[in-house]
């Protein structure tokens, strides 16, 4: 089997999944969009020259695997704000907030990520390709405050000048970006798949042997994992 794999930074980690894993019978390729050759000036993604290089390798290709985005939730909400914040979920409703925060509208939080979320990606791969796509599920975030701060990278002078979000909140957050993305993709007729159950720690955050060297990504074992869980469900389908 061939599959494509185009994506931004959480490809990286079925990249290093598919390294280190056992699949003799995949052939799996990547175009990584945070290339140069795939960003214009202002930071946007060049849709000519990805869609040049999709049109090169996407010959023979059974299956295409898309990684689109799925970090926005944490560059709104990985830090603590100036103004801490909370807000409730459709099927919380009548729930507690952490104490001490200002009760935002659900509205408003959906909007602000649905605007900062890529819209060109989704829009210029429907109806592209001849085969069936399946875009993923971006990692929930960590729990582990501390393995935060220490694996900060470029969040670390926020983070120490305000702090980590409260995990809730950060869940939540996560849990809207999901919502969106999942959304975009029914939208533009792609299989939208979750995380392996496998890859889940306590309630529901990224399970430690997941954790890469960074606040916000997963490793070659969550990777593994996901191409796991993608050929089970390609498989299943097959079946059906």
């Amino acid at each position: 089997m061939k599959i494509l794999g185009i994506g931004h930074s959480h490809l990286f980690s079925l990249f290093s999944g598919y390294k280190v894993g056992n699949f003799p019978s995949l052939e799996f390729d990547f175009i990584h969009l945070l290339h140069p050759e795939f960003r214009l000036e202002n930071g946007f993604d060049n849709i000519d020259a990805i869609l040049d290089m999709i049109e090169k390798k996407c010959f023979n290709v059974d299956i295409v695997v898309l990684s689109i985005s799925g970090n926005e939730h944490h560059m709104l909400g990985l830090v603590e704000s100036e103004r801490p914040f909370d807000f409730l979920l459709p099927e919380q409703e009548g729930s507690k907030i952490v104490a001490g925060r200002e009760l935002i509208p659900y509205d408003l939080v959906y909007k602000t990520l649905d605007l900062q979320m890529n819209t060109a990606l989704y829009e210029s791969f429907a109806g592209l390709f001849k085969c069936p796509v399946y875009q993923i599920e971006a990692p929930p975030p960590i729990l582990d405050e501390a393995y935060i701060r220490d694996h900060a990278g470029i969040f670390s002078e926020m983070i120490e000048e305000r702090g980590v979000n409260t995990a809730s909140v950060r869940h939540k957050l996560w849990r809207v970006g999901s919502d969106i993305a999942r959304r975009r993709a029914i939208q533009a007729g792609f299989v939208y798949v979750e995380n392996p159950p496998a890859t889940l720690g306590p309630e529901g955050f990224l399970h430690f042997m997941a954790f890469n060297n960074d606040a916000t990504h997963g490793n070659a074992w969550y990777g593994a994992h996901v191409i796991n869980n993608l050929l089970a469900l390609i498989n299943e389908v097959d079946r059906g």
